[in-house]
């Protein structure tokens, strides 16, 4: 299981410090925010719901690639995007 970093939007920069950029380990996308938690109080509930699924207004990618899925297994990947996902009408 080898780190990965991980890029946040603005809106979590609260949860990093102000940090854009953090790294972090896990085999999973749940794995990762949870380790990610232990030293970033507060992202992982921002992230991820009360189920561990992946909150409908976050945009996740796993290197250019989007993810709904936080069981989503990390192998391979070097980058996580994290994002406010857009809405409205």
């Amino acid at each position: 299981m080898s780190e990965v970093e991980v890029r946040v939007g603005s809106i979590l920069f609260e949860y990093t410090g102000g940090a854009e950029l953090v790294r972090g380990s896990g085999a999973t996308v749940a794995e990762l925010f949870a380790d990610l938690e232990t030293r970033h109080k507060g992202l992982a509930f921002r992230v991820l719901d009360e189920q561990g699924g992946l909150r409908p207004h976050i945009a996740l990618f796993l290197d250019r690639r989007a993810c709904r899925d936080a069981n989503e297994v990390l192998d391979g990947v070097e980058r996580v995007h994290v994002l406010g996902a857009l809405s409205g009408g």
